[in-house]
C-alpha cells in the first residue's frame, strides 16, 4: 500500500496540535508535529520550564494510504480539535500531498 504525507488543519486551541497528533498516533498513524522548545519564566517561580511550542500553529503532518484518503478523511474529523485536511480546492475535495523530501 503506498502513502503519502498530507497537512491536517486543527482547531484554534492553545497547543491542540500536540493532543491530536497523540490522538493519530493512538491510532496507529504516522504524525509529525515540528516543534520548538522555549524556556520560560513564570510569574512567582525560580526557575525556567521548559515548553514545547509548535512551529506551524494549527497544522499536524500525517501519513495516509493514497487510494484511502476520502474513507481515512471521515475517521479524522471525528477527532476532536480537527478541521480537515488541507485541500487545493475549496469546492472540490483535492487534499494536497506533500513530497517526501518536504517532510523528510
Amino acid at each position: 500500500m503506498e502513502y503519502a504525507w498530507y497537512v491536517l488543519a486543527t482547531a484554534p486551541i492553545h497547543r491542540i496540535e500536540f493532543e491530536v497528533a497523540t490522538r493519530l498516533n493512538q491510532m496507529e498513524r504516522a504524525t509529525m508535529v515540528p516543534f520548538e522548545d522555549k524556556h520560560i519564566k513564570r510569574r512567582g517561580r525560580r526557575y525556567l520550564e521548559t515548553v514545547r511550542f509548535p512551529l506551524f500553529t494549527r497544522y499536524v503532518f500525517v501519513q495516509l494510504p493514497v487510494h484511502a484518503v476520502r474513507h481515512e478523511y471521515h475517521i479524522l474529523k471525528a477527532i476532536e480539535g480537527v478541521q480537515g485536511l488541507v485541500s487545493a480546492s475549496r469546492r472540490d475535495f483535492v487534499p494536497m500531498r506533500l513530497n517526501e523530501e518536504t517532510v523528510g
